[in-house]
């Protein structure tokens, strides 16, 4: 068989060798150092995967707030992804009570966070990242739980509180409080939000008693001087946490004045807080004795020298001349004298 050679062979026999043995590592996406990432004419760029685009897809931590710092009081998201077989069903977690407390990190009045997983670790001043970072470390210590732990820290942020708080007493409204997700609510600022009843409270005794766990012994209660934090001395204020207790006494009195001397009932009466007590309305209570000298009767004031206050208690009660009988005030002491002659 005979074959026709076109003249064009002879012009392609230089380029054989170099058409059948490439140069290695040659490939339109592959690149040395230095070169230009200018692809051939007429081939197609590859687009970046998603997990080299976007680096927190690879580390969720990445994506956690590394700007503002946690607080005291602060309600924390807590999960480790890897306990996670599945994606979790929000409405499953929202009824199970227990598996949303332990996904609830408190910060305490310490700055500390709790949980079975890493025990006790200072978050007050940290990140949500700084703070997973510190807790991933401990738990894939060689003692720890996990080979590794992805922790993911944020601020709990369902609804628009993070607890609430009972307060009862001598307040204008009593029940439960929500406290602000976003807000470091003190004992006073949740009381000038609930209205203290001036008139009727006694500010400078009011009660914190806080929530423990269960079987504990319960604390002593903290006593919050709100008269005391309002001139600027805030040693007994505290930040709150949920299921915490305000109670603010009642006072029953405005005060109270005292008698002595020839009657029937010496001792203390208490002012009542809603009308005025006079001098007849002691000695109608405590009752004159059978020597008491009534038109003498001297009124003791708290904070008053000189000679006391006498009064005719006589004429008082048997004319009825009221602008004789003084309106008495907290600390005043009445005093009734014997006659000197029993006619």
């Amino acid at each position: 068989m005979t074959f026709k050679i076109s003249p064009c062979f002879f012009l392609l026999l230089p380029l054989l060798p170099a058409l059948s043995h490439p140069a290695p590592n040659s490939s339109p996406f592959t690149l040395r150092v230095g070169e230009s990432a200018q692809p051939a004419e007429g081939t197609v760029t590859p687009l970046p995967s998603p997990a080299s685009a976007d680096p927190a897809r690879n580390n969720p931590m990445e994506s956690l707030d590394d700007k503002k710092p946690i607080a005291v009081g602060n309600l924390l998201e807590f999960r480790v992804l890897e306990d996670l077989d599945e994606e979790p069903d929000p409405r499953s977690e929202a009824n199970d009570p227990q598996r949303v407390a332990m996904n609830r990190l408190q910060v305490s009045d310490s700055g500390e966070v709790e949980h079975p997983y890493f025990g006790r670790v200072m978050a007050k001043g940290k990140t949500h990242r700084q703070l997973a970072e510190e807790i991933k470390k401990i738990l894939e210590r060689p003692d720890g739980l996990y080979y590794q732990a992805t922790v993911l820290i944020s601020l709990a942020t369902s609804g628009v509180s993070r607890g609430k708080v009972y307060i009862s007493g001598a307040v204008g409204k009593p029940g439960p409080f929500d406290i602000p997700v976003n807000e470091n609510m003190t004992a006073s600022k949740a009381l000038s939000s609930v209205g203290i009843l001036e008139d009727r409270a006694a500010i400078q005794q009011i009660k914190l008693i806080r929530k423990v766990p269960e079987g504990a012994p319960p604390p002593e209660p903290v006593v919050i001087n709100l008269d005391e934090i309002r001139r600027g001395v805030t040693a007994s204020d505290r930040v709150l946490e949920p299921e915490d207790q305000i109670i603010v006494p009642a006072v029953t009195s405005r005060g109270q004045v005292s008698i002595a001397g020839n009657v029937a009932q010496v001792g203390n009466y208490p002012i009542p807080l809603d009308r005025e007590l006079t001098v007849k309305d002691v000695i109608v209570q405590a009752k004159f004795g059978d020597f008491a000298d009534k038109r003498r009767v001297k009124l003791f004031r708290k904070g008053q020298k000189g000679e006391p206050m006498e009064i005719d208690m006589v004429k008082i009660l048997e004319t009825g001349e009221e602008e004789n009988n003084p309106v008495l005030q907290d600390g005043d002491h009445i005093f009734v004298p014997k006659r000197l002659f029993n006619f």
